[in-house]
């Protein structure tokens, strides 16, 4: 079957639908879902790849076909507050979206939760490193968001975390670089490389004595030095965080990802504190 790129669900997906189910496709399996190109009628074995909105089997019974009505009462959600299957833009915006270059992210979620980005403004991060039983990419979308790219067996986005992201980064080989342009990647990378400079000195026993307390010093300095430094700069973001907000500690907690009393926590470890008074 033919994809059908949309970014809400037409009127002229379900008849498309109840067309493949005439022709035989099996009703469970087949249905309308949020591919990486948008809305589309498909077919599946096992468990969808793709978010389901609507199966053949919760169409009518309609042997002649369906008519404009019920093809457009079947495009209303039954999910609360929705009133058709839009998928909104990074922004949050529900938009008519470009007719190429649009990727939705879909993987691991609800439709309710997919949302689409154009990739010609993403810039990729890693290179089809292998990962699991596959294959993968991390790319950076246009608006700041980290997202997976898994091409096989169909192609799936899903977006990741900042803490998914830095470790993605961490574990790909330097082979797989690709855009370096933000602190979490530089950061990941620079931590790898530390850790892999450590690889060069085990052909002796001196050298692997010199490894393994070189090791040892930098795992110290990692968990009493280096760990409260980053926990510094947290609490500086989190303090400017703070003050971007019109000093809302709720909606900075919402950019910080943590509940109230943690951001407070943290607004007032990162407060800038007075010099020291001259005399």
């Amino acid at each position: 079957m033919g994809a059908v790129i949309e970014s809400v669900i037409d009127p002229g997906l379900v008849p498309a639908l109840h067309e493949a189910v005439r022709r035989g496709a099996p009703p469970e399996r087949t249905g309308i879902r949020v591919t990486a190109r948008g809305w589309a009628v498909g077919e599946w074995t096992g468990e969808s790849a793709y978010p389901v909105a609507l199966t053949g089997a919760d169409l009518p019974d309609a042997s002649d076909g369906l008519d404009v009505g019920a093809a457009a009462r079947l495009c209303a959600p039954a999910e609360p507050g929705r009133s058709h299957y839009g998928i909104p833009d990074e922004q949050g915006d529900v938009l008519p979206c470009p007719e190429a270059g649009t990727v939705f992210v879909t993987g691991g979620q609800p439709w309710t939760r997919a949302w689409w980005f154009e990739r010609a403004g993403a810039r990729r991060v890693v290179r089809e490193a292998p990962r699991g039983d596959g294959v993968e990419s991390v790319w950076l979308t246009p608006g700041g968001a980290y997202v997976a790219e898994r091409a096989r067996p169909d192609e799936v986005w899903t977006e990741l975390s900042p803490d998914e992201a830095v470790r993605r980064v961490y574990e790909a080989g330097a082979e797989h670089d690709e855009d370096d342009s933000t602190d979490l990647v530089r950061a990941a990378r620079h931590a790898r490389d530390a850790v892999a400079a450590l690889t060069g000195g085990l052909t002796d026993l001196p050298g692997a004595v010199a490894t393994g307390e070189t090791a040892r010093a930098l795992s110290d300095l990692v968990r009493t030095t280096v760990v409260a430094d980053l926990r510094a700069a947290r609490a500086r973001a989190a303090y400017r965080i703070y003050e971007f907000t019109d000093r809302d500690a709720s909606r900075a907690a919402n950019f910080l990802r943590v509940g109230r009393a943690a951001a407070k926590t943290l607004i007032e470890e990162g407060r800038p504190r007075p010099g020291p008074r001259t005399p």
